[in-house]
């Protein structure tokens, strides 16, 4: 530990130091001289998504967890014993999400408590429900937060509104799938006002986990064309990926390698639902491939459950080792089929 805001952590065991700043999330993690760069947090995760609800009033028909106004929400004290373990383990950030997180009733308690045990929390909301007490309690206790965007998107735009008048860190998540890729390119070629009050907008790429339903974007016009607009202009706001999108962003995005980082689930993060069962990622919570938090702990299923091996596993013995790219992007995502945007998979 550095100092109140800089957290650095040197395991020497595994050969690597990791540096976080708290303020403004700068993230670092550094190979020893000499070694190769970690594949994996061997001790724990680094970072926990955990969903603190399952209820949301949206019913999107793409959701994949399901979430409907009477989901269930985690209980306050199985909450805190999970924040009371990751705060042990050294877990540096918790992203809350659901459902609609800030839906539960006990969602300013379940903020504060997070902060005073030295992790960084963030959230993301469907944009309804956004009070002026949850507001000042994010200001206060959150790293930063995000607001998903649904076309028409006047939900979105009401509330980073409301949301510009507290000192809130705001990104919006954009899911990129076939019927939104339009709307998005036209978003970068002529950004929409509300832009100006948020710091990234970070687009998400779609997995068909609902049965039955593949909004997958695989089309590569469209794919070329949503490159092109974020490569050709110079935009208002930040602009981020998720890993799952890493195939795409490493084919078409001229961009620092340090600033690059495949697939962390089951390597530096796990996600934790409601009902206390622990997944390598949280596109996999409509399976069995979990572990138990009522039975064992975060660091037992970390180290030891079957199915975060085995994702592992997946992930080091990928089906792209002869591409060009793979030391990058480590096969992209290897639980779905079908999702790459770089048409070489």
């Amino acid at each position: 530990m550095v100092g109140s805001e800089i957290v650095h952590k040197q395991f020497k065991e595994h050969n690597y130091s990791i540096f976080f700043n708290k303020s403004n999330g700068c993230f670092i993690r550094l190979e020893d001289k000499g070694y190769p760069e970690v594949f994996w947090s061997p001790d724990a995760p680094e970072l926990l998504d955990v969903s603190i609800t399952n209820r949301c009033t949206m019913q999107c028909e793409f959701c994949y967890r399901c979430s409907s106004p009477e989901g269930i929400d985690i209980s306050l004290d199985d909450y805190k014993r999970i924040v009371d373990e990751a705060s042990k383990l050294g877990v540096l950030q918790i992203a809350l999400g659901g459902g609609n997180p800030n839906e539960h009733p006990d969602f300013i308690d379940i903020l504060k408590y997070t902060h005073d045990k030295g992790i960084v929390v963030s959230y993301t909301s469907n944009g309804l429900g956004l009070s002026k007490e949850i507001l000042k309690a994010t200001e206060e206790f959150c790293g930063a937060m995000a607001i998903s965007a649904y076309a028409p998107y006047e939900i979105l735009k009401n509330a980073i509104l409301s949301i510009k008048e507290f000192d809130i860190k705001t990104n919006i998540h954009y899911i990129l799938k076939k019927d939104t890729v339009s709307d998005a390119i036209e978003w970068l070629v002529s950004p929409p006002g509300f832009l100006d009050y948020i710091n990234a907008i970070v687009f998400l790429n779609y997995k068909p986990s609902i049965e039955g339903l593949d909004l997958s974007l695989n089309d590569e016009r469209d794919i070329l064309r949503f490159f092109d607009s974020v490569n050709n202009k110079k935009h208002p706001v930040k602009i981020g990926f998720d890993s799952c999108s890493i195939s795409g962003v490493i084919k078409y995005i001229k961009t620092n390698e340090a600033f690059i980082e495949p697939c962390e689930a089951s390597r530096f993060s796990a996600f934790i639902n409601e009902s206390l069962e622990m997944f390598p990622c949280s596109f996999m919570s409509n399976s069995n491939n979990c572990g138990d938090l009522r039975v064992n702990s975060i660091q037992d299923i970390w180290q030891g459950n079957v199915h975060f091996k085995n994702m592992r596993s997946k992930i080091e013995n990928n089906n792209c080792k002869t591409c060009s790219y793979e030391n990058l992007c480590l096969g992209g995502c290897n639980y779905f089929n079908n999702i790459e945007l770089c048409g070489l998979k």
